[in-house]
This record gives C-alpha cells, structure tokens and sequence, in this order.
C-alpha cells in the first residue's frame, strides 16, 4: 500500500527544498548525507534511495 503525504515547500538560502517524512525516511532506511536520486516524468517525479 502506498504511503501517501502532502508537504510544503520552503525557501532555504536561495533553493527550494521539501522535507521527507519520517515513515517514508524509515522504510527507505533513509540518514543524513544518503543520496537520492529524483526522476522526472510527464508532469511528475519519483525520488529513489542511490546505493
């Protein structure tokens, strides 16, 4: 099933950034300084953990 937020997006020192939420970080085993990968497709993305 998915798991499904909404967020907004903020303004940080001139880029635009989102926060992901914990849940999402827990089942990606997602930590600070982890690469991600976003991907771009007809109007929406996937963001994807980079091993």
């Amino acid at each position: 099933m998915p798991i499904k937020f909404k967020r907004s997006i903020t303004k940080n020192h001139g880029s635009l950034q989102v926060t992901i939420p914990k849940p999402i970080c827990e089942e990606l085993s997602l930590e600070k300084g982890d690469q991600i990968e976003f991907i771009y497709n007809n109007g929406s993305f996937t963001c994807k953990k980079v091993d």
